[in-house]
């Protein structure tokens, strides 16, 4: 008997490019830029914005493609000298590498890769300023600066800067959909009450180019900014006491938040972000950090004091610089201490050690997401 049945019916296209775009949005960057080698539609598609967009906000909630990136503390903001790296002395700065996911999830499978990156055997002394959706932002003490995207590998030099620079400052602002670097320089005056006379300048990945904003007034600061909240913050001293520069990313104004109240007068403080928040670690003499969080961005009253980490006997040096990166789910901390990134289990005061950086106890500790993000101008 005869039959009305159409055998093979075609798949709706639109439905077929929809489903496409969806599994290849959540891929690693490196099996994407394989792909785009496949056929022109998924070059393009691979190369759209929009398409670039939802891959970023997928990698963005995916531990997956989170990275850290270790790199060492200028010793003076001044005064070039050799970097230490993962494998002893060099002439330039090492940039060990990690994934996020394996050191939550799996350490023994964690592993350090010494990344490549522009500017490297520049003799000139180099840092990370920051990270964000995916890009670096790496400078030097002359007037270089660089945007770099590790997963793609593109990089781009930003116009040069007209004076040696001394603190940097980077991050995306979503309101005007583009990067920005923020650059000081130090005039020598100083008023009665130890306040620095800043000369600052944006850059704007739109524009492509610096330009100068209102010059700032506040407290001595030296190592790059903290991202929080929408805007970049250091800390900074005036009458001896420390307090937090706020700079805001969109309005490119400035204020100051206050720090904990017996915490202000002391001589050792480094702030950072931990769940999104503003995290400032206390050094306390010899025998004990305690690590504060900001539960509510520029409210004084909502500073919460989460743990106070005592140094342990014959474990650590004197003063060891603690930097806290992330939550297990069981509430342990995820922290780069003396050269190690460990597991740090507050309530015992205990931490294991999860991946050796050898040589780097000064370091800093970025992370970067997987991205297709591109370095050069809009």
């Amino acid at each position: 008997m005869a039959t009305d049945e159409n055998p093979n019916p075609n798949p709706n296209p639109i439905l077929l490019e929809e489903l496409i775009s969806n599994i290849l949005s959540r891929l690693p960057v490196k099996t994407l830029l394989r792909f785009r080698c496949v056929c022109k539609s998924w070059l393009s598609l691979i190369s759209a914005p929009d398409f670039i967009r939802t891959h970023l906000l997928n990698s963005t909630h995916s531990t997956h493609h989170h990275h850290l990136i270790l790199s060492e503390v200028p010793l003076s903001n001044h005064v070039y000298r050799p970097f230490i790296g993962i494998e002893g002395p060099s002439e330039y700065l090492r940039l060990p590498s990690c994934s996020l996911y394996s050191l939550l999830n799996d350490h023994e499978s964690a592993e350090a890769i010494e990344l490549d990156y522009p500017m490297k055997n520049i003799d000139r002394f180099t840092y990370v300023v920051g990270s964000c959706n995916g890009l670096i932002c790496l400078a030097c003490f002359d007037t270089s600066t660089f945007l770099w995207n590790p997963s793609t590998r593109k990089s781009r030099r930003l116009p040069n800067l007209e004076d040696d620079h001394t603190v940097f400052g980077f991050a995306y602002d979503e309101s005007n959909d583009e990067f920005k670097v923020f650059a000081f320089i130090a005039n020598s005056g100083r008023d009665l009450n130890e306040l620095v006379y800043y000369k600052a300048s944006v850059y704007g990945s739109k524009s492509d180019c610096w330009r100068m904003i209102e010059n700032l007034t506040f407290g001595e600061v030296s190592e790059p900014g903290t991202l929080a909240n929408g805007a970049i913050n250091w800390v900074a001293k005036k009458d001896s006491d420390n307090y937090i520069v706020s700079l805001d990313i969109e309005t490119e104004m400035y204020r100051e938040i206050m720090l904990p109240q017996d915490k202000k007068d002391l001589d050792s403080l480094s702030l950072h972000t931990l769940d999104k928040k503003l995290c400032v670690v206390c050094y306390i003499g010899n025998t004990h950090a305690d690590f504060w969080i900001m539960n509510e961005y520029g409210v004084e009253e909502s500073w919460t004091k989460l743990f106070k980490f005592s140094y342990m006997d014959d474990q650590l040096p004197w003063n060891p610089r603690l930097i806290p990166i992330c939550f297990f789910l069981s509430g342990d901390i995820l922290m780069f201490i003396e050269s190690a990134i460990v597991r740090y289990k507050p309530k015992d005061n205990k931490f294991e050690v999860l991946l050796h950086a050898d040589n780097l106890s000064e370091a800093h500790v970025n992370v970067y997401v997987e991205s297709l993000v591109s370095p050069h101008p809009n």
